[in-house]
């Protein structure tokens, strides 16, 4: 197979592994091997890897810091290759992958480097790095994640969101039996902090005349079911304000048990299951 290595273009055998290449170029054991993917990140390929797990055509090999420019990282001072970039310095130091490394000026502006660029390119000789921050901000990758399971399970043209993230809309969603309609058109908050922690997906809206056959009677949702949102926080104020305009109803439920892997496809699930016995002591 062909791979273009540090910019030249070579023939290496398909069984090779990041040792063979190495010893085959006559190049250090400790040395770095990364692959370059086509946006410009480099992926380091660890002791054992097969060249032909790595998709990427371009292959860089540079070695650890022993030669260079001199510049401190965390205080701590180390001789770099010049064309060393953001990835290899944190893969170097241990760092997670995605935690931040910036240089430092001499006026103390911090110029954050992003993935592929060069330690040379914010021309600073002094470093800091630190964790990735966890916000308030909702994981807008995540979210599209979810999304597109959304899609996948009920078709696109179902699944309604606003550019916020605040809120995924499903529309003709299945009801359990003895409900006014088969189908509704359910609206799940997305939590302010949804995906940078654990904080579930929790309540839903749907449309206010939705009614459940209890004992020969059109009853509400007992217990849980409002007509207006009751508390003072918790959901955005503006969207509140415009689903009850809209005639939505707000159904309070909380997932007792709630992991990484869980999904909105996770929580309606739950929802499904609440609605068929809402009389439930829950």
């Amino acid at each position: 197979m062909e791979k273009i290595i540090n910019g030249i273009r070579m023939e290496i055998p398909d069984d090779a592994t990041r040792e063979t290449l190495l010893r085959e170029l006559r190049r250090p054991d400790d040395s770095l091997v990364y692959e370059i993917t086509p946006d410009g990140e480099h992926r380091v390929l660890e002791r054992g890897h097969s060249m032909t797990s790595a998709p990427s055509e371009r292959i860089g090999i540079l070695d650890r810091f022993r030669t260079g420019r001199g510049v401190l990282i965390d205080g701590v001072r180390m001789d770099i290759p010049d064309d060393t970039t953001r990835d290899i310095a944190l893969h170097d130091l241990q760092r997670s992958d995605d935690s931040i490394l910036y240089g430092i000026t001499p006026t103390g502006e911090h110029r954050v480097l992003n993935r592929g660029d060069s330690l040379a390119s914010v021309q600073c000789d002094r470093f800091g790095t630190v964790t990735h921050f966890i916000t308030g901000i909702r994981d807008s990758h995540r979210i599209n994640a979810e999304i597109k399971l959304l899609e996948q399970e009920y078709g696109a043209e179902r699944i309604v969101w606003p550019p916020d993230y605040s809120w995924i809309m499903l529309k003709n969603w299945k009801l359990p039996p003895e409900y006014n309609a088969t189908q509704v058109n359910i609206i799940v908050p997305v939590p302010d902090h949804y995906g940078n922690s654990n904080v579930p997906y929790h309540d839903f809206f749907v449309p206010n005349t939705l009614r459940l056959r209890h004992n020969g009677d059109w009853v509400r949702i007992p217990d849980h079911y409002f007509d207006r949102f009751p508390y003072s926080q918790g959901i955005q104020s503006e969207m509140v304000s415009e689903l009850e305009r809209q005639d939505w109803a707000y159904v309070c439920v909380h997932p007792e048990h709630w992991t990484s892997v869980d999904t909105i496809i996770t929580f309606l699930s739950q929802v499904y299951t609440f609605l068929s016995d809402p009389f439930r002591n829950w």
